[in-house]
């Protein structure tokens, strides 16, 4: 699991959104496949973390 960084001033708010900007720039130009590739790829660990994640949730 990836560690995060708590956004706890302007700046790093401004950095994040930024990085997102340029994350969704490069993700604006793939094809439909890349994008069907990575969302199968998401619901697959959903899918994989059902039982945990349901868990969690009770």
């Amino acid at each position: 699991m990836t560690n995060y960084d708590i956004i706890d001033s302007v700046e790093k708010l401004n950095d994040a959104i930024n990085k997102m900007k340029a994350a969704q720039s490069l993700f604006a130009n793939y094809t439909q496949e890349q994008v069907d590739s990575i969302f199968l790829a998401a619901a697959s660990a959903a899918n994989k973390a059902r039982i945990s994640l349901a868990k969690m949730a009770v």
